[in-house]
């Protein structure tokens, strides 16, 4: 079952249950796989995207939970289709990266308060 708290996105395919995050190491994941940046890689514009980038970035958001190769990730991208994928994606980085992270806006001392973890 996926946490949202931790940026966690579920879904259902091939008789199974998915879990992804996009957190910070699956973009570490894709930066190493693609040999470019993951700021690169989101400013990148529509036409320049390849297959194999959608297929690194759903391997490496799947990869905490789940261990796919990535023929295995392109065979489940062809199960559950390019724009559902892209969805669930964008659900991902939307909750791993909530508007105000992703401006440089966000106060980490407001969010330990509402949270009630850290010190006072």
């Amino acid at each position: 079952m996926a946490n949202p708290q931790k940026g966690e996105v579920s879904f259902e395919a091939l008789g199974k249950t998915f879990t992804m995050r996009l957190g910070t190491n699956a973009r570490a994941l894709v930066e190493g796989k693609t040999g470019v940046s993951w700021t690169s890689l989101m400013k990148r514009p529509e036409a320049e995207w390849r297959e194999r980038d959608a297929i690194i970035i759903m391997w490496a958001a799947l990869y905490q939970h789940h261990k796919l190769t990535e023929e295995e990730v392109g065979d489940l991208i062809d199960e559950v289709g390019s724009e559902e994928v892209s969805r669930l994606l964008l659900k991902a980085f939307g909750i791993a990266n909530p508007p105000e992270v992703a401006r440089g806006t966000a106060d980490p001392r407001r969010r330990r308060r509402r949270s009630g973890t850290g010190t006072a």
